[in-house]
Order: C-alpha cells, then sequence, then structure tokens
C-alpha cells in the first residue's frame, strides 16, 4: 500500500461460521467489491489486511482473521481470542441459528478466553433483506449490551454500515475523539 507511514497495526477477528456473508462482508472492506457465490468456505484461518487513514493525521492497518468456525476448528479459535484487540460476531439477520450459536457459545467462549479488554462488536449483516428478518432487532440490541458489546446493522452487499464498523472499531481500540473520520473507505 505504497509508501503510507502506519502508526498502529492490530488485528481484527471475525467469527461466524456460515461463510456466505462473512467472506464477502470481509471482501467488502478489503477488496472495495462484494463476491457473489463461487466462494471456498474457510479451512483453519484466512488473512487479509488494509490500511485505512483517517482525518487525524493517523493511519491504521488492520489485519483481518477469518476464522473457520466450524466444531473440528474451535480450539484453534480460541488463540485468535487471547491475540485479537477486537472481535466481531457476524450473524445473519435471516437465520435465527447463526444469532442463537453466537448468544449460546461464541459469547460464553469470549467471557472464557479473550482479554477483559478486548473491543466487541455484534454484527447483524444482510440489512439488506430486513424484510425476511427471522432476528429480533431488539433481542440483539439487548444480547450486545449486556455484553459490553457494540452492535451494528450491515449489508455486506449494500455496504450499509460497513465503514462505520471498521471506523468506530478502530477509534474505540486507538482511544481517539469519537469525531475522528476516515479520510477514504
Amino acid at each position: 500500500e505504497g509508501d503510507i507511514i502506519v502508526d498502529s497495526i492490530f488485528s481484527l477477528t471475525f467469527f461466524q461460521k456460515y461463510q456466505r456473508f462473512k467472506i464477502p462482508f470481509i471482501n467488502t472492506k478489503t477488496h472495495r467489491e462484494f463476491c457473489r457465490g463461487g466462494i471456498q468456505a474457510t479451512t483453519g484461518v484466512s488473512f487479509s489486511a488494509k490500511t485505512l487513514n483517517f482525518d487525524n493525521g493517523k493511519s491504521v492497518k488492520i489485519q483481518l482473521w477469518n476464522t473457520a468456525c466450524q466444531e473440528k476448528y474451535r480450539s484453534l479459535t480460541k488463540i485468535f481470542f487471547q491475540n485479537s484487540v477486537a472481535v466481531a460476531f457476524i450473524y445473519d439477520i435471516t437465520s435465527q441459528t447463526s444469532f442463537d450459536e453466537i448468544k449460546n457459545y461464541w459469547f460464553t467462549q469470549i467471557r472464557e478466553s479473550a482479554p477483559e479488554n478486548i473491543v466487541k462488536a455484534l454484527v447483524a449483516n444482510k440489512y439488506d433483506l430486513f424484510d425476511k428478518e427471522e432476528v429480533d432487532e431488539g433481542e440483539a440490541r439487548k444480547l450486545a449490551e449486556e455484553n459490553n458489546t457494540l452492535f451494528f446493522l450491515t449489508s455486506a452487499k449494500s455496504s450499509i454500515g460497513v465503514k462505520e464498523l471498521f471506523c468506530v472499531h478502530v477509534i474505540k481500540i486507538m482511544k481517539w475523539d469519537k469525531n475522528v473520520n476516515l479520510i477514504e473507505f
């Protein structure tokens, strides 16, 4: 990414086993494109990185770790809790099962395995399909609040909320003034 001097580097780990929305979400951020179909599921872990430039003159390189959350890889994912400064739990608003897994499994895991100061986000993805919503937004917001977790409504397909997710994570991690904005996304 050229001659940009990076002020900070940190890792943001994405958790959810339903690849059909997690990988497009990450690609929307790192490659500025939404990938449809033909996406191979993550085996173990995949990685990408992106430098974000802010209007306070700072640049932050975000390392995006995409974890395979299938049962056989769950012991691996605990390592990422310990080595990340931020995590995002992504669920599909059209799938109650995806939300229930975060609520019943992943929030327990993070309480048991992550540092206390880790920045957490509960991400309701596929907001462009709100007319097919199965997960009650109020219940999701309540879960986030009870677990001291940020909450975002997003759509990888239409880019709703994606910029805000990354911007707010960086601002919270870096302990910057909330009025800092991304220069370019």
